[in-house]
């Protein structure tokens, strides 16, 4: 199969990332939407023992626990977490659908009224005390708004945004933040790209937090379940994929509002292709993308090169199988002689 006729028509984000119609039931804390400066994103599902011991971190250290505001979203068939309450905190539970991780966290946005906004899990633990009068100092040298902070997660650390946290200013400017089309993965990745890409053309716009810390327990629910401890969906490796085009249009958009230039349109579509192709066609697809991606540097284009390529020839090919299922088997022996 030849990479011209691997592509089978365009795709519209406005329409796959169009959360209007959902049929939600919103539960939410009486809290004044004037006291908010940070809104925290959180999908959970049935994990209300870590929700709450993350909801019991953050007030404990937290300085003005007034201007936080949680929007949870929690699935309609997940009864013991819509059950969860908490007095003490600024908290709106949005109840709908299974929805994708982009979706939850574009529809929690669509709740949220605070000018900072961050994404969080049910999984992490708050080990800093005052740390968000630490974010709002380190903040103010960005007057523009346009930045990406992260804290330090306990395991990506300065490597990776595992919890980025965005202006509101800058979600609206990016118009698709957080993409619909990821279904589990690769939400900080895309977001972390976006500003790869500004800061290789305008001063740092990214703020490692290091001394903030949100300890991500990193939890599998499935821990012990054979056939979840290898990621074998390719679902969101695609879509990283194609949404690098969108990515290279909202560093642009984010590039105008520094240099106060005019606000360049977004892209709104992107190419569809054909899952089905073999591991060669997707490696010359892959190598066609990044490598003449200009607008990042080099050691990214190789190291996206290598990283979905990898994967690819894990769960395309019979040897990438068989290395795969060797892999996870010694993961399984190592866990269960602990």
């Amino acid at each position: 199969m030849e990479y011209s006729n691997t592509f089978h028509g365009k795709k519209n984000f406005i329409e796959i990332d169009d959360n209007n119609s959902l049929d939600l039931y919103v539960v939410k804390n009486e809290y004044s939407s004037d006291d908010i400066f940070i809104s925290m994103l959180l999908p959970t599902r049935a994990r209300t023992e870590y929700l709450d011991s993350f909801l019991k971190s953050l007030l404990e250290n937290t300085s003005c626990i007034n201007n936080i505001e949680i929007i949870i979203y929690i699935d309609s068939d997940d009864a013991a977490s819509q059950k969860y309450e908490n007095i003490d905190l600024n908290i709106t539970k949005l109840i709908g659908p299974k929805l994708t991780m982009g979706q939850y966290n574009s529809v929690c946005y669509r709740h949220c009224v605070g000018n900072i906004v961050m994404l969080v899990n049910d999984d992490l633990v708050i080990e800093t005390k005052n740390w968000d009068n630490i974010l709002k100092s380190r903040l103010n040298e960005f007057p523009d708004d346009v930045f990406l902070a992260f804290p330090n997660d306990g395991i990506n650390k300065s490597n990776l945004c595992s919890f980025p946290i965005l202006s509101r200013k800058t979600c609206d400017v990016l118009v698709h933040p957080f993409p619909s089309l990821y279904k589990r993965l690769f939400i900080d990745t895309h977001i972390m790209d976006i500003f790869i890409r500004l800061n290789r053309h305008e001063k740092q716009r990214v703020v490692y937090l290091d001394e903030i810390k949100f300890t991500h327990l990193n939890l599998n629910p499935h821990v012990y379940d054979s056939d979840s401890l290898q990621r074998t969906n390719d679902d969101d490796d695609v879509a990283f994929v194609l949404l690098r085009n969108l990515r290279s249009s909202q560093y642009r958009r984010l590039r105008s509002i520094v240099n106060n230039e005019q606000l360049p349109a977004i892209v709104n579509e992107y190419e569809n292709i054909d899952r089905n192709m073999s591991y060669y066609c997707f490696l010359k697809w892959f190598l066609f993308q990044f490598i003449c991606d200009k607008d990042l540097p080099v050691y990214y284009r190789i190291k996206y090169l290598i990283k979905f390529s990898g994967h690819f020839f894990m769960i395309k090919t019979s040897p990438g199988l068989f290395l795969s299922r060797s892999i996870s088997v010694f993961k399984r022996e190592v866990k269960f002689t602990y």
